[in-house]
């Protein structure tokens, strides 16, 4: 891999990769050029340099997804050479609705009982509020391409709420991991507002900070790392593979481990829980294919899949890592749901809920029934009240006559 300096006046920027030179372009009116063929790749004025014959110079990296044309010095693939094409866009648009739609019904069930709404069950509200504001943002994300400030502005919310998303994750690790292995971090109710309170300061304040600091450096310093379009397949994110790994890539691996750590520790206390069971019963096959199936569900949850995204943006060529890693994005909602929502005893607080909405209504009609019954003899009161005034008074008049 070699490294090539684009000479700009007063600054120098590093390319990671190798130049790319453009013949044929337009120039915008506030610098940024236009590559003829595609039309849509957009190069800041920032990332490019003029050499003396009047050519283009940019690095290869901020032209992900261009077609190989003649005009372009290097091989860049588009869509349908690498198999980023419509099959993988249909994929990724069914798996983010899947995904909502699960982290959707997760948030309404912890929403209608209270009961699960201890420091535990926080944790799950915030990982699936954060997890739909982050896929919806991934899935609405092409459409903002088109305005240069808005899909800056969208890239810099994809970084936040997506490190929020892992945060909230590294946190559900940990809290899992103290919950399996029977260790209490803080003393039981009059610190869960303490500790809550911590969480919520870890996932969304570090987050903010790291993106503040990303955007400095796109706004404010010449560091080459640069937030928008990243080309034509591409979509309002950070442009090039190694900003995107240096800005975001570290941040997942650190999470991944420490989440490891956690999913390490969960597993053995499961393990240590399964021994004194099989000491009990003698039956255990059908308890070990229920331990395979809350490992998977596990390891999930914490956004181990993301490994399969990294392990694409090292390999490009490998597309299948991509195809796992979005077919196991779209399932995390359902596991999610499936690991804290189809249980018994949800099912049972469930029942609960509709017996007594039934219970409710019933009460009400009981209750304008006998209203109705009680104000019955009033009415017939009346009825023979005012029958009798008008026999007598009929007699009166009968009376008067004679």
């Amino acid at each position: 891999m070699t490294e090539a300096n684009i000479l700009i006046p007063d600054r120098n920027i590093s390319c990671p990769h190798k130049l790319v030179r453009l013949g044929k372009t337009e120039y915008h009116a506030n610098g940024t050029i236009f590559t003829i063929k595609d039309g849509m790749t957009m190069i800041d004025k920032r990332d490019y340099s003029v050499d003396e014959n009047g050519d283009i110079l940019v690095c290869s990296d901020l032209l992900e997804g261009v077609k190989n044309q003649n005009d372009l010095g290097n091989n860049i693939d588009d869509d349908s050479s690498n198999g980023r094409g419509p099959l993988l866009q249909a994929l990724s648009a069914t798996g983010v609705i899947i995904a909502i739609l699960f982290l959707l019904l997760t948030l309404i069930t912890y929403s209608l009982f209270p009961i699960l709404q201890n420091v535990p069950g926080k944790i799950v509200m915030n990982l699936c509020a954060t997890l739909i504001i982050a896929e919806t943002l991934l899935y609405c994300n092409r459409y903002f391409t088109a305005f240069e400030v808005v899909c800056k502005l969208v890239g810099f919310s994809m970084q936040y709420w997506w490190q929020v998303v892992f945060s909230w994750m590294n946190i559900l690790g940990y809290d899992l991991s103290a919950t399996f292995s029977n260790i209490s971090t803080m003393s039981p109710k009059s610190d869960e507002k303490k500790k809550y309170k911590i969480y919520c300061a870890y996932a969304y304040g570090v987050p903010a900070l790291y993106t503040l600091v990303c955007a400095t450096m796109d706004l404010g310093l010449d560091t080459g790392l640069h937030y928008g379009h990243t080309g034509k397949s591409g979509f309002c994110w950070i442009r090039g593979a190694i900003y995107r790994f240096y800005t975001f890539g570290i941040s997942i691996i650190l999470v991944m481990n420490i989440n490891l750590i956690c999913f390490i520790r969960c597993v053995l206390g499961i393990c240590s829980a399964m021994k004194i069971a099989k000491m009990a019963k003698q039956n255990t096959s059908k308890s070990d294919h229920m331990n395979i199936y809350l490992y998977l569900k596990l390891f999930s949850v914490m956004g181990f899949n993301w490994v399969f995204a990294l392990l694409f943006g090292a390999f490009p060529d490998k597309i299948g890592l991509f195809y796992v890693h979005v077919i196991c994005n779209s399932f995390q909602g359902f596991f999610i749901f499936t690991c804290f929502c189809a249980n018994k005893r949800v099912w049972r607080m469930y029942k609960q809920l509709f017996y007594k909405r039934q219970e409710t209504k019933q009460l009400k009609l009981d209750s304008s029934s006998s209203k109705s019954s009680d104000e019955s003899p009033k009415s017939t009161i009346k009825t023979i009240m005012s029958n009798r005034l008008s026999t007598k008074q009929s007699s009166r008049e009968t009376k008067t006559r004679i």
